[in-house]
């Protein structure tokens, strides 16, 4: 009787455990679903309600696949957070934000902290050293940062500010 008492008792907090991940990927996959894709000019303004600088990236030797690069500089411009937009959400995953993880990842002493791919969501974040990488791909879009630590809290707080964190 005792051991059938210990096997219900260890497939209960087995299914509570089986039901609590479930539920926490749901969570995540809705949270991705809540995201919505910024719009140049919703990235311009809240860039310039955080006092940065604004400056388009996009010239003649840009790829057709490209439609908008731009690029918010800080104040006191010792990093930029770049937005790309794509023409499609395929060349945005392949053809920018894999390339671009790709060029991270193979940098020397390189330490993945997060590597997120959910539907049309992705977030990679790496450090080397005193550096810290943010690449983000929702949908065409993608925002893409290189910060010394010193300055992640208003990284942090502006891609916060677009709804970009999961």
């Amino acid at each position: 009787m005792k051991i059938i008492r210990i096997i219900v008792i260890i497939l209960i907090i087995i299914g509570i455990i089986s039901i609590s991940i479930i539920a926490n990927k749901a969570i995540k996959i809705k949270k991705v679903n809540d995201k919505k894709e910024i719009t140049l000019e919703q990235f311009k303004e809240i860039a310039s309600k955080n006092s940065y600088y604004l400056a388009s990236l996009t010239n003649d030797q840009t790829p057709e696949y490209i439609k908008i690069n731009y690029a918010a500089i800080s104040k006191d411009q010792t990093y930029n957070i770049q937005m790309y937009e794509s023409d499609t959400e395929n060349n945005a995953l392949e053809k920018i934000y894999m390339k671009e993880k790709e060029s991270i990842s193979k940098e020397k002493g390189v330490k993945t902290l997060k590597n997120i791919n959910i539907k049309k969501y992705n977030l990679y974040e790496a450090e080397i050293n005193k550096e810290k990488y943010i690449l983000i791909r929702n949908g065409k879009t993608i925002i893409s940062t290189k910060f010394e630590k010193t300055k992640e809290k208003d990284v942090l707080k502006f891609i916060k500010s677009i709804n970009y964190l999961i």
